[in-house]
């Protein structure tokens, strides 16, 4: 595969690039958020309008906490969101996102990720409250935070607030696999910095981009990729709740036209639901024909799928070669490669039986062919590596995808010995 090839300098922090951004776009719309999923009742804020809340947050968590206290946020999607990612990441905290705990198992992991993290602050709005203290009766008083109430009377904080060091933890993305026990992986600024930049040159997003997203913030594709990308580089972020997606997946195609949208994206299930239970008389009254990249990552990536979609969708405007195949996971700040932009998906038929085998050859039959779909080009710290013998596996192998720089994460939470298991491994020839 060949390598991307590395920038040579430092990326900008997120809070730079933020506060840049900001300063250079006083007036555009940064945030446009769809509460009930639909354009009617579209609440619109720029981003000096969330820098302000989030130096008005930032005071009053300081006031309360010292830096690297774990912030767990428990806001539903929208503005207050990102006003409270703004706000811990300006205090020096760790902001620690989770799913709002309406269900006994969402309240029992909330519950594990609390005691894990030892969290000393949480940021909601007073609409979510009660939900909260009834799940969470164990929270003292003090630990909560309101957005619109605490904020009301705080007088905006002079231009006083530090920039973190790269190493420095910036985010905890809690993970369960398949054990139901939650692992914090410890993303710092760097990682995040690092993460933005190279995402952000392959998906093609710039000051003239519209992202349309319904993926949940607490999940890190959702968060890192449709949320804090396009507001770090000053694209406009059209945001509904996931919620108003699943009532009604049309409201997700129907605000692409709308908006205009050029870029968003969904794993497997997303397209799925679109191409099976869109009726034929919405596709008549889409305009897809801005979409320019249509981000999709999920294990297995589905050639048939791909292929459905951009043949059904055609009427509305939408390209193959709008979509882009991605692959990434929380250790490694959720992305780590995608294909080629503006380009049709690349793919390799193989043979099933020696693919299974371990082996890429060519088909053998029709009836024993499989197309494997790819994800791009390998960075320079990526290699495929045979596991057992820690051996770089050479051209048409099969192996572990093994990733190094700066975006793999600092470990888990308090959790050392996993950490070493997962994040101490090196290659034979000791790279690592």
């Amino acid at each position: 595969m060949e390598a991307i090839a590395p920038s040579g300098t430092a990326p900008r922090s997120l809070l730079q690039c933020l506060a840049e951004i900001a300063a250079q776009r006083v007036d555009a719309e940064a945030l446009v958020f769809l509460p009930e999923g639909e354009p009617a009742g579209a609440i619109s804020r720029t981003l000096p309008q969330l820098q302000i809340s989030a130096r008005r947050l930032a005071a009053v968590m300081r006031r309360q906490a010292d830096a690297g206290a774990r912030v767990l946020l428990l806001l539903p999607p929208g503005p207050d969101f990102f006003a409270a990612v703004w706000g811990s990441l300006l205090a020096g905290m760790v902001m620690v996102p989770a799913a709002l705990p309406r269900l006994a198992p969402q309240v029992a992991f909330t519950k594990r990720i609390l005691e894990d993290c030892g969290a000393e602050l949480i940021l909601t709005d007073a609409a979510t409250l009660p939900l909260l203290r009834a799940a969470l009766p164990e929270v003292p008083d003090s630990a909560w935070i309101l957005l619109e109430q605490d904020l009301e009377s705080q007088e905006i904080p002079a231009a006083d607030f530090a920039e973190p060091h790269a190493d420095t933890p910036a985010l905890l993305q809690y993970t369960s696999g398949s054990t139901g026990q939650p692992k914090g992986v410890v993303v710092t600024h760097g990682n995040l910095a690092a993460s933005l930049e190279l995402m952000l040159s392959v998906a093609d997003i710039d000051l003239d981009s519209t992202v349309v997203s319904w993926l949940p913030l607490f999940h890190n594709m959702g968060f890192i990729c449709f949320g804090l990308a396009p507001l770090c580089v000053g694209a406009r972020l059209v945001l509904m709740p996931t919620e108003s997606f699943m009532a009604n997946p049309s409201r997700w195609f129907r605000a692409l036209s709308h908006y205009r949208g050029t870029h968003s994206g969904a794993p497997n299930i997303g397209y799925e639901t679109c191409l099976n239970f869109l009726p034929d008389a919405l596709l008549d009254m889409l305009d897809l024909s801005a979409w320019r990249m249509a981000a999709i990552g999920s294990e297995p990536l589905k050639a048939a799928l791909i292929d459905r979609f951009a043949e059904r969708f055609a009427r509305c405007g939408f390209r193959s070669e709008t979509f882009l195949t991605t692959y990434g996971f929380s250790e490694a700040t959720v992305f780590s490669a995608g294909a080629e932009c503006h380009s049709r998906v690349p793919r390799l038929a193989v043979d099933k039986n020696d693919f299974e085998a371990g082996e890429i050859r060519v088909p053998h039959s029709v009836e024993t062919t499989k197309t494997l779909i790819s994800v791009g080009r390998a960075r320079e710290h990526v290699a495929i590596v045979d596991p057992d013998t820690r051996e770089r596996r050479g051209d048409r192998a099969l192996g572990e995808i093994w990733i190094s720089g700066g975006t793999v994460a600092a470990g888990y939470w308090n959790q050392p010995a996993i950490s070493a298991q997962t994040f101490g491994l090196f290659t034979l020839d000791g790279a690592g």
